[in-house]
């Protein structure tokens, strides 16, 4: 695993003069560990662990060779799929889906901002879906899909976002690889049900 590319200073937030006073006497202590800064939610969409767990997901589907994109949606400025496209490195397409329109604070055009990401690291450009969830899924999602992440925090009534996980949770098993991944950021084990019927997680696959 690249750990300079989980700790890239994008990804950090500075710790203050009390922390890395208490950072000090824990090393003098000889603890065995640190403390760390919250993540500040209007800059860093994931911890240093969730950015492991990631890497390693990411990783296994070209391991075990199972057939299928990769797809992130909600991906916002492309933090975490620049670390999905390194775990994958150009061998399988990356498709991202956003609406591209909540800056939350960055006060530029969010999808340009993703695109200067990826060619700094010099990673091949994915293919971006903008617009609405309910506006390019299911109909803009690759047949066939290895690893999905989502991210789909939209806001707005719990109903209508209960609309739009179920949309994205459902579209998505439709096309999972029998041996394919799909990580729900943020999101407890899947209980939305397919056709009225059975919970996600126990719905058959075609």
């Amino acid at each position: 695993m690249n750990s300079f590319g989980i700790r890239e200073p994008r990804f950090e937030r500075p710790l203050g003069r009390k922390l890395r006073w208490i950072n000090r006497l824990l090393r003098a202590l000889k603890w065995g560990g640190e403390v760390v800064s919250t993540p500040d939610p209007a800059l860093q969409m994931s911890t240093l662990e969730q950015r492991i767990n990631l890497w390693h997901l990411a990783e296994q589907p070209l391991g075990y060779g199972v057939p299928g994109d990769y797809v992130d949606l909600g991906c916002y400025d492309g933090q975490q799929s620049t670390l999905i496209a390194r775990a994958i490195d150009g061998q399988r397409p990356l498709h991202l889906f956003d609406s591209f329109e909540t800056s939350f604070g960055l006060y530029r055009d969010v999808l340009e901002v993703l695109l200067e990401h990826f060619a700094a690291l010099s990673l091949p450009s994915p293919v971006t879906h903008k617009g609405r969830f309910e506006q390019t899924i299911p109909s803009e999602l690759p047949p066939v899909i290895a690893f999905a992440q989502i991210d789909c925090g939209v806001g707005g009534a719990p109903e209508w976002h209960r609309t739009i996980v179920r949309l994205c949770l459902s579209s998505v098993w439709e096309r999972l690889s029998k041996r394919g991944h799909r990580r729900d950021s943020g999101l407890p084990r899947p209980r939305v049900e397919v056709d009225g019927s059975l919970p996600l997680h126990q719905a058959p696959r075609g």
